[in-house]
């Protein structure tokens, strides 16, 4: 998603391109950005099945304190479920309308790593 948009506290996009290894000769998987627009200062975190569902595992990073927070991360091709971690606070992304009830009675994001 290289438009930028309207900051909206609650958002993310995850965006997939392929990721090789030469050495291998195989890939190794896909980048897949998360991003976050909210208030700068915030900590920020992504979690899921991708890392176990570690809440500090893989930070989003705003790098211009502008509020506008980012991970880059390689998965293989499937489906995860995940949410964000804002401020200690799990929230649901509200732009990715992929979703799954979890084991909490609470909903998950889904997803979806295609080649």
């Amino acid at each position: 998603m290289s438009e930028k948009k309207a900051k909206n506290p609650l958002s993310t996009a995850a965006r997939r391109r392929p990721k090789g290894n030469p050495r291998a000769g195989q890939p190794r998987g896909h980048r897949v950005v998360f991003t976050y627009h909210g208030e700068p200062g915030r900590q920020v975190f992504v979690a899921g099945t991708f890392n176990d569902w570690n809440p500090e595992a893989r930070p989003l990073v705003d790098k211009e304190g502008t509020g506008e927070y980012m991970a880059r991360l390689i998965l293989k091709e499937g489906t995860y479920q995940y949410k964000l971690v804002v401020d200690g606070q799990w929230i649901l992304d509200p732009l990715n309308p992929q979703e799954a009830p979890n084991d909490f009675g609470g909903r998950n994001n889904v997803l979806t790593v295609k080649p």
